[in-house]
Order: structure tokens, then sequence, then C-alpha cells
């Protein structure tokens, strides 16, 4: 299921929707890439900490491989 939501139709469909939210943010704060998926970011598997902020270290090592394709 995964791939289904990946697919170039899909994705531009979100940044259309995305980028139409954002008209009024500068363009520092534009989205130009997105990677879906239906994963839960958790307490339980360690993405979130108690307080319900992102642990952004543990997100970027997990999510390397679709970051770094957001960027080719």
């Amino acid at each position: 299921m995964q791939g289904a939501l990946n697919t170039a139709v899909t994705r531009n469909a979100v940044l259309q929707t995305v980028a139409r939210l954002l008209r009024s943010f500068p363009a520092s704060a534009q989205v130009h890439g997105v990677f879906l998926m239906l994963e839960d970011w958790t307490i339980e598997n360690g993405l979130l900490t108690p307080t319900m902020k992102l642990i952004r270290e543990r997100i970027s090592t997990r999510y390397d491989a679709q970051i770094e394709a957001i960027y080719q």
C-alpha cells in the first residue's frame, strides 16, 4: 500500500493542496516535495517524545532514503 501512496499523481495532488493552503506564506515556508506514508509517529515507535515533540534525529535516521529521494 505504501507504494500506491507515492505515485506521481497522488504526490502532485497533495502538493497542489498544500500549495493552496500555504499560498500566503513566504517562499521559505513552501513545500516542494513529499513522501506519503501510513505509519504513525508515536511515542511507542520512538519518533515522538512524551510531550509529543518530534525526535528529528530518529526520524531522519529512519527515513533517510525517503528524505534523500525528495531532494533528488
